[in-house]
């Protein structure tokens, strides 16, 4: 075991943060308490019902991946409700601020050294 621990702590680690990591290390939402969404809920969370009632999408999916891979299949014809999507998901991530308490995020970013890394595949608004 130590031999283990010799080799391997030397080595660099990286961290790949899914949709998920959000909603778990903020579990009571963002500094005023409003929440992540994930791909299977953010038309709930968001409050989506409204715009994409205004075209009569194919899909049975409540994925937000699968209904926005569809609006942007269909091209002209959802253009308008594609980018309306797109503009409200990129405004509701930008009003949400992070808490003041110490998050699982800090203590992740914390823990790492100069050779680590984290990759993220959740939504950055901010390089939109």
């Amino acid at each position: 075991m130590e031999e283990f621990r010799r080799i391997f702590i030397k080595r660099p680690h990286v961290v790949i943060l899914g949709a998920g990591a959000t909603v778990d290390a903020f579990p009571d939402g963002d500094k005023r308490g409003k929440h992540s969404g994930l791909m299977h809920n953010m038309i709930d969370v968001f409050d989506l019902k409204s715009l994409l009632s205004k075209v009569d999408l194919r899909t049975k999916s409540i994925n937000i991946e699968d209904i926005y891979t569809e609006l942007f299949d269909r091209g002209e014809e959802c253009e308008n409700v594609r980018v309306e999507l797109e503009e409200k998901i990129r405004d509701y991530f930008l009003s949400m601020e992070i808490p003041d308490e110490i998050t699982k995020y800090d203590l992740l970013l914390l823990s790492l050294r100069d050779k680590d890394c984290v990759a993220s595949f959740n939504w950055d608004p901010r390089n939109c």
